[in-house]
């Protein structure tokens, strides 16, 4: 990135000292008004494939995770179409300020653009003012805004006020300009004179306003609050509701909110400490809510009641986590907490939990379990979709809940009305390799994204491989790992085997494997996403899949 910019830098000076200072403004404005509209008109409808292509990847990244991957600034959204663009007082090819009048108000920006790629660097919202009535706000964010209008598809033409004349950009064909003398532009809706409501840096002072949200249900920053479904046996406990490794043919629906500890290091789950001999508890030590993950509530409700609160949330996104082999119903809820809070994930994420019985012993059983819980997952698939307003689903199985996922949406996907996911990301799938080779090209026609990690390192997997004899996908035997068209295979065994074997948290205690994961949740970007991933192998007819180098 210094690199890039330091490049950028040198070539704009050199332009700058050999161009006029006239003629560089005009040659500025030129390349400057299609960007800075197009830029604008993204961000207020939300147009994230417009947005990568306008911006550097950096920058990208940084609006996906600002907008929770929505790529819409409401406060931008509010103010309504643009209806001039008007450079500011100091100008450059690079380095510039402009003024855009919309419709109801207007926002000033600092942009940083290479001129040569017309991509923008970097883009600052500095200040926004509102025309109207001071009494109600954008959103609910800001006062002195006009009601949300929905998608911006009125932009048309984009004006730069300069005397004497404008260029006019066609954001349809933004390398087409034609100058043309100026024209009143379209202003507030007439009426009787209001205050206007000034706000600087709103994107800072009201992060809500350029699309931030907090958690799903509380801003207690170490708090995790999350939905479940279960196809678990209910039992009582001692002190709370929970969950036993026996199925049933109904579904429970609930909420849980887990305290993540000040301690906590990425990719851990911190729990008191037991000692057994033969199975018997010897000792146990205390619940420290500073050293340990905590469940502080878990709530069971009715179908009805669950759906509301979804809708309540108005996410645009979900992650379903669909845990693996050997997993019991509170070790889930832990595993997703952690996940959760490492990638510091903002939309809304629910917990499908099959009924694995929680035993390495267990194995027949689980595979049985994984496959009864077919049904439920495509059942809260079309839910999240076709009732509760989620616009993208992402689906995140460990072990063998692929086995449950793969078959799920391999069986969906020859339906008249198939249940569609966006990013599906497998780690260590305890899937048979012939098995995941067939279905996997029949699942891609229904999602967006899939993305493999494997690792020959993988214990659980090796202990799978000679309890079902066939070699498993989420493995990277002498052959290599599983490679198909569209499919992003990453080899992981670079990163270390697992420290508590059977107990299978490999994918999920390395923080290159959670970086890798949440960028591609924010951004949806094909491997390789970090530096650490390589091409393998490194031949010229490109690679065949990427791997974590040592």
């Amino acid at each position: 990135m210094k690199n890039t910019l330091l490049k950028v830098f040198i070539m704009v000076a050199m332009a700058l000292l050999s161009i006029p200072h006239a003629a560089r403004a005009q040659v500025n404005t030129a390349i400057m008004f299609p960007i800075v509209g197009r830029y604008v008109q993204s961000l207020q409808s939300g147009d994230n494939q417009a947005l990568g292509q306008l911006t550097d990847p950096f920058l990208f990244q940084r609006l996906m995770l600002l907008t929770t991957g929505d790529g819409v600034f409401p406060i931008l959204r509010d103010l309504g179409p643009i209806a001039n663009i008007q450079l500011g007082p100091s100008v450059s090819p690079f380095n510039f300020t402009v003024r855009i009048q919309h419709q109801r108000g207007t926002s000033e920006w600092q942009f940083v653009l290479n001129t040569d790629s017309k991509v923008v660097l970097a883009a600052e919202l500095l200040r926004v003012t509102f025309q109207g009535s001071a009494s109600s706000g954008p959103s609910g964010v800001l006062p002195g805004a006009a009601p949300r209008t929905g998608a911006n598809s009125e932009l048309g033409n984009v004006f730069g006020g300069r005397p004497g004349g404008a260029i006019v950009a066609d954001l349809a064909r933004p390398d087409t300009f034609n100058p043309i003398p100026p024209r009143n532009s379209p202003g507030p809706t007439p009426g009787a004179p209001a205050p206007s409501t000034t706000v600087s840096m709103p994107c800072v002072q009201v992060a809500a306003a350029c699309g931030a949200r907090p958690r799903t249900f509380t801003n207690d920053p170490r708090l995790v609050e999350f939905l479940f479904m279960t196809d678990r046996v209910p039992q009582n406990g001692t002190q709370a509701v929970s969950f036993s490794g026996d199925r049933q043919s109904s579904f429970s629906f609930g909420a849980v909110s887990v305290h993540v500890p000040e301690t906590h290091k990425i990719g851990r789950i911190e729990l008191p400490s037991t000692w057994k001999v033969w199975g018997i508890e010897l000792r146990h030590d205390p619940i420290d809510e500073k050293k340990h993950f905590v469940i502080r509530q878990l709530q069971i409700m009715t179908l009805d009641a669950w759906g509301d609160l979804i809708r309540k949330t108005q996410a645009r996104s979900a992650l379903i986590f669909v845990h693996g082999f050997n997993t019991g119903f509170l070790d889930a809820v832990y595993r997703n907490a952690q996940i959760i809070y490492d990638l510091d994930y903002r939309g809304l994420s629910i917990l499908y939990s099959w009924s694995s019985r929680g035993g390495a012993l267990n194995y027949r059983y689980d595979i049985d379990s994984a496959y009864s819980g077919r049904d439920g997952f495509i059942f809260l698939l079309k839910k999240l979709r076709e009732e509760y307003g989620i616009q993208r689903v992402d689906v995140l199985a460990h072990s063998m809940g692929n086995l449950l996922v793969l078959d799920a949406l391999k069986n969906s996907s020859a339906t008249e009305h198939p249940a569609r996911v966006d990013q599906l990301m497998m780690a260590a799938p305890d899937v048979p390799r012939d098995s995941f080779e067939r279905q996997l090209p029949e699942i891609q026609k229904i999602s967006a994204g899939t993305t493999l990690y494997a690792s020959a390192a993988d214990k659980a997997l090796a202990a799978s491989k000679l309890l079902a004899i066939y070699p498993r996908a989420g493995d990277v035997p002498d052959i290599g790992p599983v490679i198909l068209p569209n499919l992003d295979t990453i080899d992981v065994t670079a990163i270390g085997d697992e420290f508590l074997g059977l107990n299978h948290t490999e994918f999920a205690t390395n923080r290159s494997v959670m970086d890798d994961l949440r960028i591609l949740l924010d951004t949806q970007q094909r491997a390789s996403r970090l530096n650490q991933i390589k091409a393998y192998p490194e031949t010229q007819g490109g690679p065949h899949y990427w791997r974590y180098v040592p």
